[in-house]
């Protein structure tokens, strides 16, 4: 099975509406000062899963452009990004914020080291604007694949 079967329209779509429900849940976190952010041990965990579940979307689907569009096959999660930017298809400035997302998540999801919780605060800050333009990019790539 090529890589791209692995996809089908209702999973790209469903990658694309958990990434911006999770999206919606670090927005409100945005909203609360850092102390009443790591007051709330919920608060931490929403952070870190909403972190992984964009992460993991954004990864998906930028394997399943790459596959599509013939550019190779990426030998890591971070030169997914690295290979969408020699490409074109992301700008320099998200790509490096995207494989600081994959390193992120690779720090959550495996334990590689602890992310404190203003770290993690800020993080969420700095990269919404980012992923919504990452995932805009991917959408509009994703329905030019229909187009050719």
């Amino acid at each position: 099975m090529s890589s791209t079967e692995f996809f089908s329209d209702e999973s790209i779509e469903a990658r694309i509406n958990k990434a911006e429900e999770a999206l919606d849940v670090l927005k409100q976190l945005t909203k609360m000062t850092y102390d009443e952010f790591a007051s709330n041990l919920i608060n931490v965990y929403a952070a870190k899963g909403a972190l992984l579940i964009i992460a993991q979307a954004i990864i998906d689907m930028a394997n399943y452009l790459i596959a599509s569009k013939d550019f190779g096959v990426p030998a890591s999660r971070e030169e997914v990004m690295d290979i969408l930017e020699s490409y074109g298809v992301f700008p320099e400035n998200i790509a490096k914020k995207l494989i600081e997302l994959v390193r992120i998540r690779d720090r959550l999801l495996h334990s590689y080291s602890v992310i404190g919780e203003k770290a993690l605060y800020e993080e969420i800050s700095s990269i919404i604007e980012i992923v919504e333009k990452a995932l805009s990019i991917i959408q509009r790539e994703i329905r030019s694949l229909s187009t050719q």
